[in-house]
């Protein structure tokens, strides 16, 4: 019944593309697997999926998951919220874009 009310998120098609993400991360396939991804379902909801979208080359699509990790950090452990507010750091020292680093720079002041 639960697998019915996630609507495609519920398929095992979905569970494959999550699963490239996680299995090409660092790898010359992962730019692809999550733009298939994000085409065809949005925005993962886990934090350990939404945080291997930090790496995503796209700095709109960062931003976006940067917004969905900041609502859902305050119900993560301590060590995910350390590692979280390390690569948030990361990305205000060393992104390109202006947006999203001084994004970073901001939510940094808030975590």
């Amino acid at each position: 019944a639960d697998k019915l009310f996630m609507g495609k998120k519920g398929t095992k098609r979905h569970q494959k593309a999550l699963g490239d993400i996680e299995r090409y991360h660092s790898t010359d396939q992962f730019e692809a697997a999550v733009k298939a991804y994000l085409d065809q379902y949005g925005l993962p909801e886990d934090w350990s999926t939404l945080s291997l979208l930090l790496d995503y080359s796209n700095p709109e699509k960062v931003l976006e998951t940067l917004n969905a990790m900041k609502n859902l950090y305050e119900s993560r452990t301590l060590m995910e919220k350390q590692g979280f507010k390390a690569k948030v750091d990361i990305l205000a020292m060393t992104a390109s874009d202006r947006d999203l680093r001084d994004f970073a720079e901001e939510m940094l002041k808030t975590l």
